[in-house]
């Protein structure tokens, strides 16, 4: 079975203004192509959540229920001033250790 191809790493040294006992390498993957290989995954097919949404508790829909961003007011607002056509793509790119749930 082939696997979806991945972004490759890209490595550069930088240059600090204060002396290090090595070269300071930073490695990254390019942005655009990390969204690419999200969207080109077959796991995610029907995973990724493009639209907007305002989920309620109840039928009288009294209460909302927010469980992710694109269910949250923001979202909403954001779409309504994009044009026909247009959506919202909320990626992080970047993570540390800290819970993003």
């Amino acid at each position: 079975e082939l696997l979806p191809a991945v972004p490759k790493w890209q490595c550069c040294i930088i240059s600090t203004s204060h002396p290090t006992k090595q070269p300071l390498h930073l490695y990254w993957h390019d942005p655009l192509d990390c969204i690419k290989a999200l969207f080109n995954h077959p796991h995610f097919e029907n995973e990724l959540n493009l639209t907007p949404t305002r989920v309620y508790d109840t039928a009288d829909r009294m209460m909302r229920k927010y469980s992710e961003w694109m269910t949250g007011d923001t979202a909403w607002s954001m779409q309504s001033q994009l044009p026909d056509g247009a959506t919202l793509l909320g990626v992080i790119l970047s993570s540390n250790k800290t819970s993003i749930t």
